[in-house]
């Protein structure tokens, strides 16, 4: 009953993917319905004309992360070097100041690939936009984990039925801005 519930409140959004031409008979509400088959070949279409939009700021932005892990594995290295008490100080401020920039860019990345596929302007300033999503994200990030670990806990299947159920948690949060247990539910809904 409270399947039902949670699959009325996503609200229906248009999409500019191409509509499959294969057809499949699948189960809705416990009765036979024609629907539509996911076509890689037709994401991956999809996805190459998104990025043949904005590939220099794409690849831009996507490597901007990775340099910035770079300069403060450098940092620490140097750090490390001196093996004084201020360094080590020094090093777990760095640590807990990658984790927080690190969570802090991820979110950034995932609205710019949003918004870049809903053809909306895009510019790196986005990738701090969205900095107050932190908590929400972090504990999304963990209760998800939890779960996933659970059910590896129960045989492996239960996990991997998790990891597939709550592959759009983190998107839901950035898009949507919800909570945490309601990503949960609308990405287990969405992939149901």
């Amino acid at each position: 009953m409270e399947e039902k519930n949670i699959k009325k409140k996503i609200p229906k959004v248009s999409s500019r993917m191409p509509i499959p031409e294969k057809k499949v008979k699948q189960k809705v509400d416990g009765k036979l319905e024609n629907g539509q088959v996911f076509d890689t070949m037709e994401a991956f279409k999809v996805g190459w004309e998104i990025f043949k939009k904005k590939p220099w700021f794409l690849i831009g932005v996507s490597l901007f992360v990775p340099c910035f892990d770079l300069v403060i594995d450098g940092v620490q290295k140097f750090l490390t070097i001196n093996e004084s008490a201020s360094g080590v100080i020094m090093i777990f401020i760095l640590e807990v100041a990658s984790f927080v920039v690190g969570i802090v860019l991820g979110v950034g990345l995932i609205d710019i690939f949003l918004r870049v596929y809903d053809n909306k302007s895009v510019n790196f300033n986005l990738l701090f936009k969205k900095a107050n999503l932190f908590w929400v994200f972090l504990g999304s990030t963990i209760v998800t984990q939890f779960i996933i670990f659970g059910g590896m806990m129960f045989f492996i299947v239960p996990g991997i039925i998790a990891i597939i159920a709550l592959m759009f948690v983190s998107m839901i949060v950035v898009d949507r801005n919800t909570g945490v247990m309601e990503a949960i539910k609308i990405s287990w809904a969405i992939t149901d």
